[in-house]
């Protein structure tokens, strides 16, 4: 059963400009060192700002990112590599993503596209965590791709794990078994008030095929899913019951840097989740009329609300 909360979930706050952020935070080390970040300042509240589907284009995002609070969480859905560009392209990415100070993304079918050879050199590069709970990867690779990572955001105990999907050349495990089994670890053995799952395996799939919304639908001790490998706008973060009838939060950011995502997670002084906050801002980047017409309907919608 639910614990006892209030929501002030959803409506989603378009919010253009800058966004008031910090200095990033040291690397990570790996996942049993867990990742403890300064006090935001905002009581038993943990703000996540997330993206998904850069494919290179992370410089769309330095302005609302450059400053971010030193206590927030900044992660990454998959998909932030251009899978067609040239090394030194990719290196720059890494190099702008670490300056941002992303603490943990997990892997799409651009990183994959790359080869695992090519992968594991670049992530030798990174001073974020890479997550995946349900590859079977080569003992280079493993080095670098973590089950998971835990996260202490003042006193709340966040842990981060990813999922994808099936990809050529690797061997791949059932998505929502690894999902629960790990978010079982993380929450019952390892004690977090907070699981997060980085999910690419993208919304609205063909039949017989796992999404991210039938991830959130079968899932068990997870609390927000960070959606991946999407190219659909959305109104605001979805909620989704899970197999126990809890909610679970889905949340996504536009494609190619158009967005950035922010949900805020409120506790109460015994460290249950109480409230879920969620915004996109807009990096102001150019849109197509394309993009302009969907950003009106949403803004459109927010008034309705």
């Amino acid at each position: 059963m639910d614990k006892p909360r209030r929501r002030f979930l959803g409506q989603l706050s378009v919010i253009a400009g800058a966004v008031a952020l910090n200095q990033p935070l040291t690397s990570f080390a790996s996942e049993r060192r867990p990742i403890r970040l300064p006090s935001s300042g905002a009581g038993n509240n943990v703000a996540i700002y997330h993206t998904n589907d850069l494919r290179g284009n992370v410089s769309a995002i330095g302005k609302p990112l450059s400053e971010k609070n030193a206590g927030a969480i900044l992660l990454d859905g998959g998909g932030f590599l251009d899978s067609t560009g040239n090394l030194d392209d990719q290196l720059r990415v890494i190099d702008k993503m670490n300056r941002l100070g992303y603490h943990a993304a997990t892997i799409g079918k651009n990183e994959l596209a790359l080869g695992t050879e090519k992968l594991a050199q670049l992530a030798g590069k990174m001073n974020f965590a890479l997550v995946n709970c349900n590859y079977v990867l080569d003992n280079r690779l493993s080095s670098f791709i973590k089950p998971y990572i835990i996260m202490y955001a003042g006193k709340i105990k966040v842990g981060v794990t990813g999922v994808g999907q099936p990809h050529r050349g690797l061997t791949c495990n059932d998505a929502v078994t690894s999902l629960n089994k790990m978010a079982s670890r993380l929450k019952e053995r390892e004690k977090c008030d907070l699981v997060i799952c980085l999910s690419h395996l993208g919304n609205k799939k063909a039949q017989h095929t796992t999404d991210n919304y039938q991830l959130a639908q079968q899932s068990e001790n997870v609390d927000l899913i960070i959606g991946g490998d999407n190219h659909k706008m959305l109104i605001g973060p979805g909620i989704e019951r899970n197999k126990l009838n809890q909610e679970v939060v889905l949340g996504q950011a536009g494609w190619d840097g158009l967005m950035v995502g922010k949900i805020i997670a409120g506790f109460d002084d015994l460290n249950n989740k109480t409230a879920t906050e969620a915004a996109h801002i807009i990096t102001g980047q150019h849109l197509s009329n394309k993009m302009a017409v969907a950003f009106q309907a949403i803004q459109s919608a927010k008034r309705v609300a």
